[in-house]
């Protein structure tokens, strides 16, 4: 795991930044979302009442995921599991009154 870890850090120093502080725009381009992919996120993010800014958050968690799995570009499975993270916290946060 220890080798996974060090080389997503290459990948993203390599970008130029780590996706916590990609730019908006670099973090599209790094991302390279095709258009039916783009298209299904908006949707997805429209279904589920998440905000731009959200937006831009799941997909710094998948882009992760990809350099994780040392994938080039982000796809559906990372951005699913990425939706699936945010989902899970926005309900810990509506269950717990300490993070509310």
């Amino acid at each position: 795991m220890r080798e996974r870890v060090l080389a997503a850090r290459r990948r993203q120093q390599a970008r130029g930044y780590l996706n916590a502080h990609l730019p908006g725009p670099e973090l599209e381009a790094a991302c390279a979302l095709s258009s039916d992919e783009r298209q299904w996120f908006a949707s997805v993010l429209d279904r589920l009442n998440l905000s731009a800014r959200a937006y831009h958050r799941v997909l710094r968690v998948a882009l992760t995921l990809a350099d994780l799995g040392g994938e080039a570009r982000v796809g559906k499975a990372q951005l699913m599991e990425a939706i699936g993270y945010r989902q899970l916290d926005r309900m810990l946060k509506a269950n717990d009154p300490m993070r509310a």
